[in-house]
């Protein structure tokens, strides 16, 4: 089976109804994505609790995408929300035994099924790593994450040091942003030297 670019978008929680629709907590900042879906990749095994990892970085463990033997790939029947928390069902999920087999396991999609972005505007996966400098051109760090579990985005920044600071995700700290570069303003004592 060929290898895909999965991305973890969210837990499964639990079961509504008879006929097997999951719960799944998502981790997609808009969780009708999930009713734009072909396909669903579900993990073989349940994660050891739920909110382990709310911000979904941990991907089973390792930073990588899971192998296609790690998943099993289910057609997406239906999806709806139920306020902000989606609802999905799955093919051969069809009864409510089968749905609760996989409370607690992590559920990702194929990053072929991203939509484009409009010119100028990035994916948190696409600026991940860049460099990350003040806009006088000094090198503060590499992006680690962009922790979106808050009001206000927070920009995770690896220090060369080890350290790491978080630069608020604003217009007035972020000046412009790439996969190639991020150029922020850093008010004085936000890093220390």
């Amino acid at each position: 089976m060929e290898q895909k670019d999965l991305i973890l978008l969210g837990q499964i929680t639990g079961v509504v109804g008879l006929k097997g629709e999951l719960k799944i907590y998502s981790y997609a900042q808009d969780p009708s994505r999930f009713g734009m879906l072909k396909m669903l990749y579900v993990a073989r095994k349940a994660a050891g609790s739920l909110g382990a990892d709310k911000g979904g970085a941990a991907k089973h463990g390792s930073a990588e995408s899971p192998s296609m033997e790690e998943v099993q790939a289910h057609d997406v029947l239906g999806a709806r929300l139920k306020g902000s928390i989606p609802i999905v069902r799955l093919s051969d999920v069809t009864d409510r035994e089968t749905a609760e087999s996989l409370r607690l396991h992590y559920v990702y999609m194929d990053a072929a099924e991203l939509p484009k972005l409009p010119e100028g505007e990035y994916y948190v996966r696409e600026l991940l790593g860049a460099p990350v400098e003040t806009e006088y051109g000094t090198v503060i760090g590499t992006l680690q994450d962009i922790r979106t579990d808050m009001p206000q985005r927070l920009y995770e920044v690896l220090r060369p040091d080890g350290r790491v600071c978080l630069i608020p995700g604003v217009p007035a700290f972020i000046l412009s942003k790439s996969p190639d570069r991020i150029v922020v303003h850093v008010p004085e004592g936000l890093i220390e030297p």
